[in-house]
């Protein structure tokens, strides 16, 4: 029962010095929290249709010891929804301007569970802004789901260059 004490409090204190904030991006607005200091900024990216809450238990946690950024995806958590899906480069750019909305420090950790798993490959593929990112559980070969994700409706075999494009590790160097 104390431990539990302790932990909510611990909880509670990361929480209370937090900032949760509404940041402007190229197409629209995502929901941001930030909390903590350190020598280096960890960025929690959620799973398909999860918004940023998956990361609760974690990020106060890791706001001991770094700063820590969570954010919600358009159209998940407060984040409003966009009219079209984004493309690759879109997400990368977007992601890029919310971190500099937000006044995020580099050395930067990204750090990705299913669909974030996937995103955090995508962007340390496709961005110059990572030295090391921490992906579990996503499907990274595009070409492995050969009758469509997300958005994408079309087989591998009417669209292969979509699938490739969206394979990250096709495209890393």
């Amino acid at each position: 029962w104390i431990v539990g004490l302790a932990a909510l409090a611990s909880y509670s204190v990361a929480v209370a010095q937090s900032t949760d904030r509404m940041l402007k991006v190229e197409g629209g607005q995502l929901h941001v929290v930030q909390a903590g200091s350190g020598p280096f900024t960890v960025v929690f990216e959620a799973g398909f249709a999860s918004d940023m809450s998956v990361w609760r238990k974690v990020m106060p946690e890791a706001a001991k010891q770094a700063r820590v950024l969570a954010y919600s995806r358009a159209g998940t958590g407060q984040s409003p929804a966009r009219a079209l899906p984004l493309g690759l480069e879109q997400s990368a750019s977007e992601f890029e301007q919310m971190l500099a909305a937000a006044g995020a420090k580099p050395p930067f950790i990204l750090v990705g569970h299913s669909y974030g798993a996937f995103m955090t490959a995508n962007l340390l593929a496709h961005t110059r802004l990572f030295r090391a990112g921490i992906a579990r559980s996503g499907a990274y070969n595009r070409s492995l789901t050969p009758f469509g994700f997300q958005s994408e409706e079309r087989p591998y075999w009417q669209a292969a260059q979509v699938y490739q494009a969206m394979s990250p590790f096709n495209n890393a160097d």
